[in-house]
């Protein structure tokens, strides 16, 4: 399984049973969604900023590695 078989919906809730906090849907950008194929499910966001610590990174990544 890969990251590419879940949806947004599935990816935000792992992210979210980690602790970490993402947005899915279609992001106000209809036209590019129907651009790159994700006008069904939309994607999933997240953003790293200031308050972010090295460990919170770490766990991020560790989740991604797991996924993809």
């Amino acid at each position: 399984i890969t990251g590419f078989d879940y949806s947004p919906q599935e990816l935000e809730e792992i992210m979210n049973d980690n602790e970490i906090i993402t947005r899915r849907g279609m992001h106000c950008a209809p036209l590019a969604h129907h651009h790159i194929g994700t006008q069904d499910g939309g994607t999933l966001r997240f953003s790293v900023g200031y308050f972010n610590s090295d460990n919170d990174l770490e766990v991020l990544k560790e989740i991604l590695d797991s996924i993809f």
